[in-house]
């Protein structure tokens, strides 16, 4: 069990219509749902009418109005009060914070709230402690956004339960007095359980452990265009974070780097620097748009007050409890866009709000958490793997800072591996990210990579070298062309001459070397051992036929049967090699990375 603190952020992220809860907003509980009644200013039992969305700035608002049916602790003269929590849809424009309640008309739920200048009430943590009733039974239900809060530990919370309304009610008016709170005599069920899931359709098939963000219908959600040299950008206001050494920065910088430095994903999420805030508690999307804001400005948040008391087994904490934070996102929901043959929509843009307090956490633990909010900003959700940065409680697992453990690392590739045409489950994904992060190739144009595509002669020469000598390798200049139809006018003369030099090729006959043509099976053993071995290499000669295609009187006898006594090849099946069929780019990756040792994903 890991003995540090939580961190307490808020992430916003923007899209052009409706979306669902999917990502936590961060609570910390109270100790039971009657000290949740006693720091509310009113609890009821209410029934909501009907809700309307407006726009605060440019943010979607919802109001519910609700019909009190029993004011339970609080000022009693109220026979309807309106209920406000951010998200909505007005117009084309909606927006959503995750863990915020979801109000049918007509259902009645038993409410804590606090009141807002404007004359209307919101939420005290959120959905939580939120019940919903259930008229057939008398109970009360915590409502299903409450599944999406993430809890800071705290020892000697109670779980929110379902609980019997005809004994919670008073017995909750009685604790709000002053009375102690008795939970035995109230509940009726073993705890309600997170599942860290969401629910609704999945549209795509992914590795076990990774979630995303969805629609409402249903969709995951991605950033499109890194694969093709977009990015992203980070800021981060001024002054920097009280309380942190640095102000937090080195938090952004880190949490920036530590997903676009996942070399097996196209991800370029980039630091931009420093600005002051561009919130000016408006609710303006373009002002804050790819913001970290520090110490919560606008008070968007309840503040924390200081951190203390220690906990079993060694956490500190909020002194007492209240929301922490929330999360919220934008996309695109006009429309979808196809990735690996499935169904995505469009993320847009992002913030963070950081509240009062978080420096409480230290700088290790502030860094993880800016990691998980800024992963929660490119779409992922909280992935099931208990040691994943992007779990739902990092206090499972040691403490790591700006990091990413494996499962995180395969649910971007997944997302995002680097190019558009080779999916992450393709039988060549981790071969061709060899050959990428190598320096070998960088695809062949648009974030594609053409797997399919056959290698020519001229590219192979390029793909050989690089591959054996490194991505900085540059070969001596072309002066006096060996061949004829390889003018040192070509860009890959100086290649092919490198070749040469090295006794890899004698061309394919008389004066030429075929640049263009392309590079068979047969072809492709001599290029590679050679290559590696040296000039003076001779594989021993053939005694033995494996293959039914390659006798041992075949010239490149000897050359198939030493990449088989070295693990490069199988042959294509059917006990044959196919020596005369045309080496593909994902074959090449295979046949350079296991050949040169490149280092896999």
């Amino acid at each position: 069990m890991r003995h540090a603190p939580r961190t307490l952020l808020a992430g916003l992220f923007f899209f052009s219509i409706a979306a669902a809860p999917s990502l936590a907003s961060t609570i910390a509980p109270p100790y039971n749902l009657g000290e949740m009644a006693r720091i509310s200013r009113l609890v009821v039992l209410a029934e909501a009418q009907g809700s309307r969305a407006e726009l605060r700035g440019d943010i979607p608002h919802t109001i519910t109005r609700f019909k009190v049916i029993r004011t339970v602790a609080g000022e009693s003269f109220r026979t309807s009060i309106d209920v406000e929590t951010k998200g909505g849809v007005v117009g084309a424009v909606g927006y959503e914070v995750p863990g915020n309640p979801v109000f049918a008309e007509a259902g009645r739920y038993l409410l804590f709230l606090d009141p807002m200048p404007s004359g209307a009430w919101r939420p005290k943590m959120a959905s939580y402690g939120i019940l919903r009733e259930d008229e057939k039974t008398g109970l009360l239900h915590p409502i299903a956004q409450a599944g999406a809060l993430d809890l800071v530990p705290r020892g000697g919370v109670e779980p929110i339960e379902v609980y019997s309304k005809a004994a919670l009610l008073p017995h909750l008016a009685s604790v709000a007095g002053g009375a102690p709170w008795h939970r035995d005599a109230v509940a009726v069920s073993v705890p309600a359980t997170k599942s860290g899931t969401v629910e609704g359709p999945r549209h795509h098939t992914a590795p076990a452990a990774c979630q995303f963000l969805t629609s409402g219908d249903g969709f995951p959600m991605r950033w499109f265009g890194f694969e093709t040299g977009g990015s992203i950008n980070v800021w981060h206001t001024t002054p920097g974070q009280v309380g942190i050494a640095d102000g937090a920065v080195a938090a952004v910088q880190e949490g920036t780097a530590a997903w676009t430095n996942h070399n097996a994903s196209a991800i370029r999420m980039l630091y931009a620097g420093s600005k002051p805030s561009g919130h000016d508690c408006t609710d303006t999307i373009a002002d804050v748009n790819g913001e970290v804001t520090f110490n919560d400005p606008c008070n968007q948040l309840p503040d924390l007050g200081a951190c203390g008391g220690t906990l079993p087994p060694g956490w500190t904490s909020p002194t007492c409890c209240g929301r922490v934070a929330e999360f919220g996102y934008f996309f695109n929901a006009t429309s979808t866009l196809p990735f690996d043959g499935e169904t995505w929509r469009q993320l847009t843009g992002h913030t963070v709000v950081v509240n009062d307090g978080a420096q409480c956490l230290g700088e290790t633990d502030f860094k993880e958490m800016l990691t998980h909010y800024l992963g929660h900003g490119l779409g992922f959700e909280h992935h099931t793997d208990p040691d994943a940065t992007m779990y739902v409680n990092l206090a499972v697992h040691p403490p790591r800072g700006a990091a990413l453990a494996a499962t995180d690392k395969v649910c971007a590739s997944y997302a995002y591996h680097s190019f558009i045409d080779v999916p992450y489950n393709y039988f060549a994904w981790k071969f061709i990210e060899a050959v990428k992060n190598a320096g070998v190739t960088s695809g062949c144009g648009g974030g594609s990579y053409c797997p399919d595509n056959v290698v020519t002669r001229n590219q192979m020469a390029v793909f050989l070298l690089v591959a054996k000598e490194g991505s900085s390798y540059v070969p001596p200049p072309c002066t006096t062309p060996t061949f004829s139809d390889v003018p040192c006018s070509n860009p890959f003369a100086p290649w092919v001459e490198e070749l040469v030099r090295r006794g890899v090729t004698a061309g394919c006959g008389g004066t030429s070397y075929c640049p263009g043509n392309e590079v068979t099976r047969n072809q492709m053993a001599v290029f590679l051992i050679k290559t590696l071995e040296g000039t003076s290499y001779a594989p021993p000669p053939c005694t033995t036929q494996t293959f039914g295609d390659v006798p041992c009187s075949s010239p490149f006898a000897p050359w198939v049967q030493e990449m088989v006594d070295r693990g490069l090849t199988a042959g294509c099946g059917g006990g044959n090699f196919c020596p005369n069929t045309p080496v593909t780019r994902a074959q090449m990756a295979v046949f350079l990375t296991t050949n040169f040792s490149l280092p896999l994903p």
